[in-house]
Order: C-alpha cells, then structure tokens, then sequence
C-alpha cells in the first residue's frame, strides 16, 4: 500500500487506485488500472453525479408538490408513496452535499498583459560554491509562453538558477560568477517559496490571505476575504485559526493565494506542488498552462513537467546542464552519465 500525490507515480502502479473522499456514497473510489484509468473513472463517477442530482431533483418536485395537495388528495394514495417521497428528499440532501464537496481551489494567476517579447535573457551564466561548478556559460531566453522545466538532483543548482533569475529584478541575494542577466523594463517576477519562509506561523488565516483588512484586490475588483478563503476550500470558522496549526497542504494553498495577487511576468515556481492534494494538483496545472506569461518550473512531480513544460532544462548528466526534449530524454542522459561514471 502506497499513499502518493505524485501523479506519474500512480500513473505507473497498474494495480488498484483507491481514493478517499466525502464525494462518494462509500467513502472510496476504487480503480483497477493506472491514474489516467482513475481520472477517466472519476470523471464518469462526478458527471453521473450530477446527472443523478438532477433527476432526483425532478421526482422530488414532483412528489414535494403531490405532498403539498390536500388532505382529501392524499388519503387516496398508499402510505409507502408519502413514505418512499420522504426518503426522496433525503437522498436528494446527501447527493447535493456530496456534489458541492466538488469544489476545487480555484487558482488563477493574473499576468500583467505585457506585449514584449523578450522578457528576460541571460547570456553566459556561470556558479560555483568552492571548486564545485554548479552551471557554466549557460544562455537563457524567456517570452511570454516559455515553459521552461529545471530538472535535477538536490543540491544540483536549480534553486541557485532560480534566485539569480528573481534578483534580476532588483533586490539580489545570489549573484553569477560570470555572465549577465537582462530585463524588459519593470519587469515583474513573482517567486513561489518551497520552505514557505514568507509564511508568519503566528498570523491567523484571515491576516495571511488578506495583509491588508478584510478584503483583497484581484483582476481589478475587491473580494472580502470569507469569499477569497472560499477560493482556496477554507471555511468561514477557520479564518482566526494561526497559520502555524493548518496542515501543509493549506500553507502551500496560501502561499498560492499570495501568488495569484501579484501581476506577474514571470513566474518561478520551485516545489509548487509540495503538500498538494490532487485536486489542487489538476486545478494548478491548468492554470499554470493558460498563464500568458514565462514561466519557470522546478518540481518532482513528472506528470506536471510533461503536461506544462514545452522545454527542460537538466542538471548532472552527461552533457552537464543542458535543454533537452522531455523528461525521458535526460533521464536517458543522466543514466550514460552514471553508467560511464561507473565504468572508471
């Protein structure tokens, strides 16, 4: 038994998938086969749903108004029909709470709508820590649409790359040993924080979604902040609860929340995905694919680099750091690399 929020994991375990939530009559969702076999079964399950929903709806507003007759209506017909219509309308309430624990976050990052370009690009990139070279002569060119993945062990440079690439926005804390960075004018770049170090345990929930009073601005209009919680699946009650008692799950969902407030050129995601459940995970992939902006992605979750990344970037192979085709492509590199290693 294997508890997974990495998707290509699950992918690749062609035996049972089982899913616990609120949403069906049993507790479960059991599937024999791989996870797009799951997602297909899912989809199936939530669609009928809906449709059940709805003609129970239907025979309950018929039964409801045959209710509402008068006595004399009503003592011609068996006691099993009033029974039966009673029973209707129970089942119709546990249907309709299951069909509204549907809800997915909803996530949407906002861009600035910046026409240029060529929003950042860096020429001959090089960084090491003591004799150990972690990239050299290393080129860069990110456009509104760029998908670009990094991939890599820990320790490998990516997080490194990614903190020279915010800086060059003002403000840096990591500087190249060699090479330039260059921007479009006002250039916004927007990070995600994998240790969540932006993240004050001690706040509550409403002052971490909300820095500001009980609102935010988003898209141009003002949202109070029980219907910007509602966005990220929290609860009216848990809005005075201290952020340092939510799970990791909910602090990954504020961070995101903090995200989808800033316009952004460019996105730096480094572990989005982390403490993520899977609901999450589909509804941030699709956002992550319709963002007009450039974006940069660090991630162990393979299915999310295959289904957003057009490009990748990978560290520790054969050929050093450099772009590659998709995720199996640098594998295959970095298995040459270990196999020759191993040799000598």
């Amino acid at each position: 038994l294997v508890v997974s929020h990495d998707r290509h994991f699950l992918e690749n375990c062609n035996n049972r998938i089982i899913e616990l939530s609120s949403l069906y009559p049993e507790g479960t969702l059991q599937v024999q086969g791989s996870y797009s076999e799951f997602l297909e079964a899912r989809e199936l399950f939530l669609s009928g749903q809906m449709q059940e929903e709805e003609r129970l709806a239907n025979k309950a507003r018929r039964e409801i108004e045959w209710l509402r007759r008068g006595p004399k209506a009503r003592a011609t017909k068996a006691k099993y029909r009033i029974d039966e219509a009673h029973k209707l309308t129970g089942d119709l309430a546990e249907v309709k709470a299951r069909n509204r624990s549907i809800a997915s976050v909803q996530i949407d990052f906002e861009a600035t709508g910046r026409r240029t370009k060529k929003l950042l690009e860096a020429v001959g990139l090089s960084k090491s820590y003591g004799d150990v070279p972690l990239f050299t002569d290393l080129n860069i060119v990110l456009s509104p649409g760029t998908r670009l993945g990094l991939l890599g062990r820990n320790g490998c440079g990516k997080s490194t790359l990614m903190q020279i690439i915010a800086g060059a926005s003002g403000n840096a804390q990591i500087l190249p040993d060699a090479g330039t960075v260059k921007t479009a004018d006002n250039i916004k770049i927007v990070t995600f924080d994998q240790n969540r170090a932006s993240i004050d345990p001690a706040i509550t929930l409403r002052r971490a979604l909300a820095p500001e009073g009980d609102a935010v601005m988003y898209c141009g209009r003002s949202l109070h902040v029980a219907s910007w919680a509602k966005k990220f699946l929290f609860r009216p009650d848990q809005l005075e609860t201290p952020v340092g008692q939510l799970s990791g799950g909910e602090q990954a969902r504020i961070l995101i929340a903090a995200l989808m407030r800033q316009p952004a050129d460019i996105l730096l995601l480094d572990e989005p995905t982390n403490d993520l459940d899977i609901a999450s995970l589909d509804v941030l992939e699709s956002s992550l694919i319709e963002f007009p902006g450039a974006l940069i992605l660090v991630t162990h979750d393979r299915f999310l680099l295959d289904r957003v990344c057009d490009r990748l970037l990978g560290f520790g192979g054969r050929s050093g750091v450099t772009y590659f085709a998709d995720y199996q492509q640098w594998l295959a590199d970095l298995e040459q690399w270990l196999a020759a290693a191993w040799r000598d």
